[in-house]
């Protein structure tokens, strides 16, 4: 899903293991989130 304004795909959202149960947490749910950015094929944090 591109995310980015000028619809670039510069910011690009993929879901890799689809949840269970609600569609969005609760005000002061736990999750767990896992991030990678890449710019120019080199991965950064």
């Amino acid at each position: 899903e591109d995310l980015s304004e000028a619809k670039d795909h510069s910011i690009v959202r993929r879901t890799l293991t689809k949840g269970e149960g609600w569609a969005k947490p609760n005000d002061g749910a736990t999750v767990e989130v896992t991030l990678k950015g890449t710019y120019q094929n080199q991965v950064f944090d």
